[in-house]
């Protein structure tokens, strides 16, 4: 008789680990904000782990394990660092870094929502960002042989971004090497999204990195037109243009030359023509900015997102604390000033993240604690990417938090793109784990069976993130930056 699976809650230990709150679900996993047990010294980390239905299948165990072991032996800094890996009743997880960001997916929803684009050169450096990754998965070898490792499933959702501006390729759940145990990953499956995906992956032939090349590519036209290449219809309709050989539609007319001809060399159909790695796409994107005047460091694209970010890293932060306080039997005040001291001082104001732990301590007492009397700091704007005023009065608008008013300002450059037709897809389909952010728990079900007086906390700690966030986070740094 097969066991049934564990029960997965809050306070669940696994290895040397304890959940805390759930960030994400995909297809087949599920992931976990989760702590060293019993510790406040230490940086948080995400556990994934198999959903119920396939915890006990030995096939999706396989993958799992598979995906684990490829992703161990690749030590990138635009890779998700794996940490850990064990089984627990029989079925196994991963413990991986934290990421304390959001997915490029993300990203780009909540900045056309608040009808703004994600600037050129912000995207630019992302996309580089994750090539250089990539390419280190691509490189990685065993016993001097290559592994021949290939992500097949790069999309907006498995670029996760960090508040310090970098970004690291996540989920590598389908990827193909070498000597990969599971059946899934044999030429003939259709694996990964539609919308990103390879004429040769799509057609079921043998893949090579250059299938990421596109991919990538196809990420940057989506980021510049807010559309995918072949998008209009159905997924059969796109899968019909691109194994057909059409040619996207040319890009808005604000998009540099030298970019136009790097996205369209990494979107050509005979794979011959592409770059022939993610490190070569990356040096062209690299040249690209500096033919056409574009720069953008790690420090402009963490001064870009942080007004994006803050609520739900705070809130994030908050919902981790309750867990961690219930745990603990604890105040959550104890258990964000315990972390909160983990963070050097002079590492807070480099940090957009600081905006988040401020929501959920209180600006003026955070400020205090770190020494930095009550100056909140972030990184300064640049040219090229709109000022932080104006990012946080069109999210003020769109959030309805502040009337619109009559301005005569010249448009954000650049400027968005019209939107899809409604029968475009809003998100490619298909199984995923879209980013460690793509959920946000139910907070009110964190907290184990306790007093009416912990909830309430917990509800006065989740709360005030968001009231924080709007009513001070987002405006005083709006100010700050202006003056600096």
């Amino acid at each position: 008789m097969r066991p049934s699976p564990r029960v997965v809650k809050p306070g669940l230990r696994l290895g040397n680990y304890e959940l805390l709150c759930p960030l994400a679900q995909g297809g087949m996993a599920i992931v976990w904000l989760a702590r060293r047990a019993g510790s406040h010294a230490e940086p948080l980390v995400v556990v994934k782990l198999l959903l119920p239905q396939y915890a006990l299948d030995t096939e999706f165990q396989e993958m799992f394990v598979d995906e684990a072991r490829i992703a161990l032996g690749i030590q990138h800094a635009n890779v998700a660092s794996i940490l850990e890996t064990g089984t627990s009743t029989e079925d196994p997880y991963i413990v991986m870094e934290y990421i304390d960001g959001e997915s490029l997916a993300r990203l780009s929803d909540v900045t056309r929502k608040a009808n703004l684009a994600i600037p050129i050169s912000v995207a630019l450096r992302l996309v580089a960002d994750a090539a250089s990754g990539l390419h280190a998965a691509h490189e990685l070898a065993s016993g001097g042989e290559p592994l021949h490792v290939v992500h097949r499933d790069v999309s907006p959702q498995n670029i996760l971004i960090r508040s310090n501006g970098s970004a690291a390729v996540i989920d590598f759940g389908i990827a193909k090497a070498r000597d990969r145990l599971a059946e899934e990953t044999r030429a003939g499956d259709l694996k990964g999204k539609v919308r990103y995906m390879a004429p040769e992956q799509a057609l079921g032939r043998p893949v090579d990195r250059r299938v990421d090349v596109w991919a990538l590519g196809a990420v940057l036209y989506e980021l510049f037109a807010g559309r995918g290449p072949f998008d209009g219809g159905s997924d059969v309709a796109a899968l019909q243009r691109l194994v057909r050989g059409e040619r996207p539609a040319e890009l808005p007319a604000h998009v540099p030359e030298p970019v136009r001809a790097v996205v369209g060399q990494a979107l050509s159909h005979d794979r011959d023509r592409r770059f022939s790695t993610t490190a070569a796409l990356a040096r062209a994107l690299e040249q690209a900015m500096g033919l056409s005047g574009l720069s953008a460091s790690a420090r402009d694209v963490a001064a870009f997102i942080a007004p994006f970010i803050a609520e739900r890293l705070g809130s994030r932060f908050a919902s981790a604390v309750a867990a961690m306080a219930a745990l603990d039997g604890v105040s959550p005040d104890v258990v964000a000033a315990a972390y909160r001291d983990t963070v050097p001082p002079e590492d807070l104001d480099e940090r957009t993240q600081m905006l988040a732990f401020d929501a959920g301590l209180g600006a003026t007492a955070a400020a205090r604690s770190s020494g930095l009397g009550g100056t909140i700091r972030l990184p300064p704007t640049y040219s090229s990417i709109p000022a932080p005023s104006q990012i946080a009065a069109s999210i003020s608008e769109a959030l309805g938090a502040i009337p619109a008013h009559n301005s005569t300002a010249a448009p954000l450059i650049p400027s968005l793109p019209p939107s899809p037709a409604p029968s475009t897809p809003a998100a490619p389909h298909g199984p995923e784990l879209g980013g460690l952010a793509a959920l946000e728990p139910d907070n009110t079900a964190l907290a184990p069976a306790g007093s009416a007086a912990a909830n309430r906390t917990l509800g006065l700690v989740v709360g005030a993130v968001v009231v924080a966030f709007i009513a001070t986070g987002t405006l005083i740094a709006a100010l700050v930056l202006d003056k600096l």
